[in-house]
């Protein structure tokens, strides 16, 4: 599986979500999207926003928050408390 594509799970849960008309975001950890950014991501991660990469894939919107800490699967991100503040604020 490429590293820049969701678990297929996520995928087709909110691929079919946007198709039934709904606003899909995924929060995802960045672990190296600038890196590989000239590659299979250039299309998904293509602008910077406040957060991090943002980008739009079938309907659905990407944001990859920068990553502080990763140990194994598990990352610090602390991008996605700024964001969940400004969008519930």
């Amino acid at each position: 599986m490429n590293l820049a594509e969701p678990p297929a799970k996520v995928q087709a849960l909110s691929r079919g979500l946007a198709k039934r008309g709904n606003e899909v975001t995924v929060l995802t950890a960045d672990w190296g999207v600038e890196e590989r950014s000239a590659g299979p991501l250039q299309a998904i991660a293509s602008q910077r926003s406040p957060f991090g990469w943002v980008g739009e894939d079938h309907g659905v919107k990407a944001i990859f928050l920068p990553t502080w800490l990763r140990y194994r699967a598990t990352s610090w991100n602390p991008a996605i408390d700024r964001y969940l503040r400004a969008r519930l604020g």
